[in-house]
This record gives C-alpha cells, sequence and structure tokens, in this order.
C-alpha cells in the first residue's frame, strides 16, 4: 500500500498501519533531524515527536498533500524550534571569510566535492551550524536526502528555483568551510586568493 492510504487508515486507528509508516520512513525522518539539529541527542526525540504528531494531528496530513511531504515538513519545522546554536567549536579563522566586498575567500586547490563526501559527515554537520535555517533545510533535502527538487519545493512550500539557489548557496559555503578545515590540518597557512562569488546572506553573523 502506499503511504497515503497507510496515512488514512493510520488515522481512522489503525496500528499497523502507524508502524507500517514508520518503519518505513525513520530512518529519513531521523536523518533530516540530525541533520538540521547540532544537538545528536534532540534527533531522536524530534524524529519521534514527528511520527507522534503525525498519528495525533490529521492536519498535519491535508488530503490535497502527500503524506512524505507532510511528514518531511514536519520534521524540519519541529527541528528548527528545537534548534539552539551552539558556540562553534572552530578558531573564527577558519569559518569562510569574507573580503572588503562581500566576497568568498575561496581555498586553492579543487575543493568541488567536499560538500558531498559521506565521511566528512561529521565536519559538514559542524559547518551547517553556521547556515540559516531555510537554507539548511534545503541543502539537507536536496544533498543528503536526494529528494526531488519539485518534492523539495512543496515540502518546504516554496519554488524550485529557490530550492535550487538555497541549496547551491549552501553547497559553497561548506565546500569553502571544509576546504579551510582540510588545509589547516594539512599545515597550509595561506588560503587567501579571491574569486568573483557572491556571499551567501545566510553565512554572514
Amino acid at each position: 500500500m502506499d503511504d497515503d492510504v497507510l496515512a488514512r487508515r493510520m488515522h481512522l486507528g489503525e496500528h499497523v498501519a502507524f508502524a507500517m509508516l514508520t518503519t518505513r520512513h525513520w530512518a529519513a525522518v531521523h536523518r533530516i533531524a540530525g541533520n538540521m539539529l547540532p544537538d545528536q541527542s534532540k534527533a531522536r526525540q524530534v524524529a519521534e515527536e514527528t511520527f507522534l504528531q503525525a498519528l495525533r494531528s490529521p492536519d498535519w496530513v491535508p488530503g490535497d498533500t502527500p503524506f512524505k511531504v507532510s511528514l518531511y515538513r514536519l520534521a524540519i519545522v519541529l527541528s528548527l524550534i528545537q534548534h539552539q546554536p551552539v558556540r562553534a567549536s572552530r578558531p573564527e579563522t577558519l569559518l569562510p571569510q569574507f573580503d572588503a566586498g562581500g566576497r568568498l575567500v575561496v581555498p586553492e586547490g579543487d575543493w568541488s566535492e567536499l560538500a558531498g563526501r559521506r565521511d566528512l559527515a561529521e565536519q559538514i554537520r559542524e559547518g551547517l551550524e553556521h547556515v540559516e535555517g531555510l537554507d539548511r533545510a534545503a541543502f539537507v533535502l536536496r544533498e543528503i536526502e536526494q529528494v526531488p527538487v519539485e518534492e523539495a519545493a512543496a515540502i518546504l512550500r516554496t519554488s524550485a528555483e529557490e530550492i535550487r539557489d538555497r541549496a547551491q548557496r549552501t553547497c559553497l559555503w561548506l565546500t569553502v568551510f571544509l576546504g579551510r578545515l582540510l588545509g589547516a590540518a594539512e599545515g597550509e597557512k595561506n588560503l587567501i586568493p579571491r574569486v568573483d562569488l557572491a556571499a551567501p546572506r545566510s553565512s554572514r553573523r
């Protein structure tokens, strides 16, 4: 049975339908919460609350909206509510810098694939902590969960173009952040070449 049929049965009180939907979507919802929140102890709480609210509040799954869209939106909303910025664990000098013209200072070398490397998941999550909430959500949906752009737009109630822009901006910011971290780890001290890239508004503090 598809999600929407199960959701209708769940709201009629069928516990088996609730269990099936939870099994089907738990991992993705938990990942979304885990990448939206700096405190990983809260990620499971948010995932649990997401499913409980989906069960208790049929209004979160309107008839004209796919269950998955409503569920992911709820997970993001609850994550944003729970989010409390943590103190940066890296020196300020390792965060992406901007020149006098407001443009990113980009490390030397080819860092284009860094934002998608799974072995840097912890560092990516740390970088996401410095990104504005909706930019972070767009990146998590598109680049981590690989949600189709139209579906991601429905989840965040925006346009596909804005989803692309937000995800690309975050990817660029993370690329610079990871490049600076790796450069520092390799003992590179002079990471200051400048290129003509517009600074993401959401990354300025």
